[in-house]
């Protein structure tokens, strides 16, 4: 189940506090609920948690619903014709359109074609009623896989690696590549989706959102009896500098300046690589970077071993790159 974060009006929030309605015959199914996203860490507003004898009714939901900032409706043949459960949800569809809270409506046996009209144009995630699978429901309401919002990248990923806006999910992943490669180059390593999964603790949904997002980054390859994410070289230029001791963009400056202005620099990775003693793991993503930046000359024929290129040579674009990153 996904929860599409572009059909509520509610800005992000950092900390969701739900309030889950439901009718009292499916109260168990709402408690179970109710208690797994408790123990995600997620504020939840639960009639059976909230309100005592003698409490006005009317008051202590009017709270739960102004201090809430999603609101969770479990609607079956049994809820949708509550008259409290529906006066919940005008509550809340008010809060929805001035864009303080973001609405789900969550179905149990219950199809799309019985919702009330204006439901019908939202995501509607199903629950089971036997296995209260919500894993993916609490990855969404944490914002797991929202989309982030629009930056340069989107339109010209080569030309500027370093840049903001990657989803938590993305994230997660790619420190699972980059903590586990050997040389930081492409293919290096390879999961199935299934081992990303038990890897990250995303749910397959979020894992193929992830490849999606970091297509560029990613390639997703399916074959008879299976499929493999790899990464490309230009992932370990982007996301090292995060939970790795070195950062490519700086790396390749040095490297640059170094080709640029000594006409003896090697240009053999393998010799670089000694003259800086580096291993193939740091050096690769720096040349990776000022490959993508088109600063560089290179031959990738011959012998290249456990480096991404078999030569790298200087340009005038790699004292431009220089010149453009010292002014």
């Amino acid at each position: 189940m996904s929860v599409d974060p572009a059909g509520s009006n509610a800005p992000p929030q950092s900390v969701p506090r739900v309030f889950l309605s439901f009718a009292y015959e499916d109260q168990e199914v709402a408690k179970a609920i109710a208690e797994k996203f408790h123990e995600a860490g997620i504020h939840t507003w639960f009639a059976e948690w909230e309100i005592y004898f003698g409490d006005s009714l009317r008051r202590k939901i009017d709270e739960g619903l102004g201090s809430s900032n999603q609101f969770v409706v479990l609607l079956s043949e049994a809820s949708i014709k509550k008259p409290w459960v529906n006066q919940e949800l005008d509550g809340a569809f008010v809060l929805y359109l001035e864009g303080k809270m973001r609405l789900v409506p969550l179905r149990m046996k219950l199809a799309v074609s019985d919702l009330p009209p204006l439901l019908r144009g939202m995501n509607s995630p199903i629950v089971d009623a036997e296995s209260i699978d919500v894993a993916q429901l609490i990855n969404d309401l944490n914002g797991l896989t929202r989309r982030p919002p629009p930056s340069p990248r989107s339109s010209a990923r080569a030309q500027n690696f370093i840049a903001p806006g990657f989803s938590p999910a993305a994230m997660a992943v790619a420190k699972v590549f980059v903590e586990n490669s050997k040389a930081g180059r492409g293919f290096d390593p390879q999961y199935s989706p299934d081992e990303l999964t038990k890897l990250t603790g995303l749910t397959a949904p979020d894992v193929r959102d992830v490849i999606h997002e970091l297509d560029g980054f990613l390639t997703f390859h399916e074959y008879t009896g299976g499929a493999t994410v790899r990464p490309a070289p230009t992932l370990f230029a982007e996301f090292d500098a995060f939970w790795q001791p070195w950062k490519p963009e700086q790396d390749a400056l040095a490297l640059a300046a170094d080709l640029a202005n000594d006409p003896a620099f090697p240009s053999s990775p393998a010799a670089i690589a000694a003259r800086y003693q580096w291993l193939p793991r740091r050096l690769n993503p720096a040349m990776t970077y000022l490959i993508s930046q088109g600063a560089v000359k290179v031959s990738e024929g011959g012998m290249a071993g456990e480096y991404v290129v078999f030569r790298i040579l200087a340009t005038d674009a790699t004292r431009r790159f220089v010149k453009s990153r010292q002014a």
